[in-house]
């Protein structure tokens, strides 16, 4: 007997067949011996009595057909628990009904539906009634919520002694998540109760047990440890969608919220709501140190090879020049315009004053001599087209270079860090960027775990906070989630992003399996998303909290090379250095004139 309690599907659908089969075999050995037979489990020879067993179980299903003292036999007219049995031609079970009934978080069940062989499925409950009832045991109610103490996520207020576990009132607790979990609570009415994870772990794979289901630690296992979901059907009588059967001694929860990333391996033993913020990974790396700017980074805007072409060009034309102003008739002229007849004529294009022409055009400062011939004049003119193209583009560019101080960062992106060797690079020993690398199929992350896996000692760490150190006092690279980049990027102008995001993923709030209350939560979500109330957490909580100094632009964390700043001496010190050059050759030059046509002159 079951003691009034309704038996489980197996036990009723089992007490039913040996019923049947009871049944069966009294009524067939009424009419005929029914002889035991030896049978073999590999054999595919049949029981010679076998259909005739099974035509008197279809026959007597509900007793009728027996004798009086074997039905007495039995008891009582026999009542199938799984409900009314008719069978077909071929033996199997016909004309039977499943009912869809759910019990929800409290007392009760109601149906929500059926289940026929020629219907199908039949869904009879209202899902924003089914909706409104479970807003309604939201109520009131408190939810024991599992996290982790990681800024800005989730903070505790009060300092903690070694050993000492934080109090559950929330208004103790503070942070991204901790902000968001109260406006949801404010929506829907319902209390929370904190708690710290016992072993501050996220959620992984540590292990199965005896009966080969895999255990978990951290917030994941709390929210394993809450319920089991127990699916039951029971012929006619009822389907129960949400059984919740308590686990003992471990710490559970209802929720679990913090930096608490969505991934395959937690989606099949948990439930998430909709991501309240998506991210994905990103390197995190100490800014390069500034050049010291050079005394002629003036020189800058054009390449090395450039100004050579340039002095080269400014030979050439000016030989060119002189000679063919030499060869043309039309160069040259009478100094003395008031005697035609004169035999002497002069060039004004003589080799010096030729170099003068050409280094006058290029610095736009022109000469008193003019082409008079249309060959000097082409001459003249293609140099002068060059020469406009060539300051143009020194002088837009060199604004950019005099006023921007360069800064050169050894990696760029993921594939510069994992071919290189010099600079160490890690992310957490455990966690979904640990599991995103060790199940990784593209081959530059598969060397980066190999290579990691081999260093481990170097390259894992225990926490965030230890990953962001290494960066600081060492030559590390650390991996990590964009949204943690970006908080320390800027609380610290020391550091900067390299490189875009290495994957796309979002943060939920996870809740056990089964879980009735994933949907509301979802879509509270949605509301808060469109009302803009998580742009504004987001905003506070990474950009704007606890930032005694924002980093201006020369210090902005975006991953920049080039910092805007004022000119000084240091980048344009080495044209004063030419023009102090240009001064004293000419004090030489201008002595040796004097010696030189003095001694003439003494001669």
């Amino acid at each position: 007997t079951f003691a009034g309690a309704k038996p489980q599907t197996e036990a009723a659908l089992l007490y039913d067949a040996v019923h049947m089969l009871a049944l069966g075999l009294l009524a067939a050995s009424q009419s005929k011996d029914i002889k035991p037979q030896s049978l073999n489990c590999h054999s595919r020879e049949l029981w010679s009595d076998g259909a005739t067993v099974m035509n008197y179980i279809a026959a007597v299903r509900d007793g009728r057909s027996l004798s009086v003292s074997r039905r007495q036999l039995l008891g009582a007219r026999f009542q199938p628990l799984s409900g009314p049995i008719s069978l077909d031609s071929g033996g199997f079970r016909s004309g039977y009904q499943l009912v869809l009934k759910e019990r929800l978080p409290y007392p009760g069940s109601h149906r929500f539906g059926y289940w026929t062989e020629k219907s199908g499925l039949v869904v009879t409950r209202n899902y924003t009634q089914t909706k409104e009832e479970i807003r309604e045991t939201l109520r009131g109610k408190t939810l024991y919520v599992t996290t982790i103490i990681e800024e800005p996520f989730v903070l505790y207020l009060k300092p903690l002694q070694p050993g000492e576990e934080p109090l559950p009132d929330p208004e103790l607790w503070d942070g991204f998540c901790v902000d968001l979990l109260k406006n949801m609570s404010g929506r829907l009415g319902f209390n929370i109760s904190m708690r710290r994870v016992r072993d501050n772990q996220y959620g992984k794979i540590v292990g199965s047990s005896a009966e080969g289901k895999e255990i978990w630690n951290g917030m994941i296992g709390e929210l394993m440890n809450r319920v089991r979901i127990v699916v039951t059907v029971a012929m006619v009588t009822e389907i129960i969608a949400y059984h919740y059967k308590p686990v003992g001694k471990p710490q559970t929860a209802d929720l679990a919220i913090a930096s608490l990333t969505i991934t395959y391996d937690r989606e099949r033993v948990v439930d998430f709501t909709t991501p309240f913020m998506s991210l994905g990974l990103s390197i995190i790396y100490k800014k390069p140190q500034k050049e010291k700017p050079s005394l002629f980074s003036f020189l800058y805007p054009l390449s090395p090879t450039v100004w050579a072409y340039m002095l080269a060009a400014y030979l050439i034309v000016s030989f060119v020049l002189f000679t063919v102003a030499r060869f043309s008739p039309f160069e040259w002229y009478s100094p003395s315009s008031c005697n035609a007849d004169s035999d002497m004529v002069e060039n004004q294009f003589s080799l010096a004053n030729s170099f003068w022409f050409t280094i006058g055009s290029l610095m736009q400062q022109g000469s008193e001599m003019a082409p008079r011939a249309n060959s000097t004049r082409i001459v003249s003119g293609s140099w002068w087209f060059f020469t406009l193209i060539m300051i143009s583009s020194y002088t837009a560019n060199l604004a950019a270079f005099l006023t921007v101080k360069r800064m050169k960062s050894p990696i760029e992106n993921v594939e510069d860090l994992s071919k290189q060797k010099e600079i160490n690079y890690g992310i957490l020993e455990s966690g979904s960027t640990f599991r995103f690398f060790q199940k990784a199929t593209i081959p530059t992350y598969k060397s980066m775990y190999e290579y990691m896996s081999a260093n481990a000692a170097k390259s894992f760490v225990k926490s965030t906070q230890q990953g962001i150190e290494r960066v600081l006092n060492e030559n590390y690279a650390f991996i990590l989630e964009s949204t943690m980049n970006e908080y320390y990027a800027e609380r610290n102008c020391q550091l900067m992003q390299v490189g875009g995001l290495l994957d796309s993923k979002g943060y939920g709030i996870g809740m056990p399996a089964g879980s009735p209350y994933v949907d509301i939560f979802s879509e509270t979500i949605l509301e808060l998303q469109k009302n803009q109330t998580l742009e504004y957490l987001r905003k506070y909580w990474f950009r704007d909290h606890n930032i005694s100094r924002p980093c201006d632009d020369s210090d902005s964390p975006s991953g920049n090379r080039h910092l805007t700043n004022s000119l000084g001496l240091e980048q344009i010190g080495g044209a004063f250095i030419i023009l102090t050059i240009g001064m004293l050759l000419s004090i030489v030059c201008g002595c040796l004139e004097f010696c030189f046509r003095h001694a003439r002159k003494t001669a």
